[in-house]
C-alpha cells in the first residue's frame, strides 16, 4: 500500500457515501499515518468545495451526467457579466458558441 499516492487513494475513499463510512475507510487505509490521514482529509475537503462550486453555478458534473444522461452543453449555464459564483466574479464573456 505504500506505492498508492493520496490522489489515488482519495478515489477509494469517496466511494462510501456517507461521513461514517468515509471515516471508516479513513481509518482503514490510514492506520496510524497521521500525515497521510491529514493530506486525504484536505483532498476530501477540496472534493466537496469543488462539487459545491459547481453545484452553486448550475455545472453539471460527471457524476451528474452519469445518473441522469445530462449532455453538458444542454446544462450550460447562462453566466452574464458581473455575476457572482462562489468567490469569483465573472468580469467579461470571452468566448462562446457560434450560431
Amino acid at each position: 500500500m505504500t506505492d498508492r499516492t493520496p490522489e489515488t487513494l482519495l478515489d477509494e475513499l469517496l466511494q462510501p457515501n456517507t461521513a461514517s463510512e468515509q471515516n471508516a475507510c479513513l481509518d482503514r487505509v490510514c492506520q496510524n499515518d497521521n500525515g497521510l490521514r491529514r493530506r486525504l482529509e484536505g483532498l476530501q475537503e477540496e472534493h466537496r468545495q469543488a462539487e459545491q462550486f459547481f453545484q452553486d453555478a448550475g455545472i453539471a458534473t460527471v457524476a451528474d451526467q452519469e445518473e441522469g444522461g445530462v449532455n453538458p452543453t444542454d446544462a450550460a449555464p447562462q453566466v452574464e457579466q458581473g455575476s457572482v459564483i462562489g468567490r469569483y466574479k465573472i468580469l467579461e464573456k470571452i468566448g462562446g458558441r457560434r450560431t
